[in-house]
């Protein structure tokens, strides 16, 4: 898949679309095929050292919207939003 990688964190940050793993789908988890996110101000934030100690390489992103591929709670296809909250795209991949 294709994603926003945060390469450098700082006043001069370094992102880049780039080729990733899929994440390996987990119990409890609904990963969605996502057809629009956004970039915000916590983005901007974070990319700009706002967070401290964020490690990079980091996939931003926490909110957005698709439609489910897997799932053991909710029906595969359904379209859906993702609303921030949690760690994703702050100190663990978006």
């Amino acid at each position: 898949m294709r994603a926003l990688v945060t390469r450098r964190i700082g006043p001069e940050p370094v992102m880049e679309i780039a080729k990733v793993l899929v994440p390996q789908w987990q119990p409890g988890y609904s990963p969605i095929q996502v057809e629009a996110a956004s970039i915000n101000q916590l983005s901007n934030t974070i990319r700009t050292g706002g967070f401290g100690d964020t490690r990079v390489p980091l996939i931003q992103g926490n909110d957005g919207a698709g439609t489910i591929i897997r799932s053991d709670r909710h029906p595969v296809g359904i379209p859906v939003t993702a609303l921030g909250g949690g760690t994703y795209g702050i100190t663990e991949n978006g």
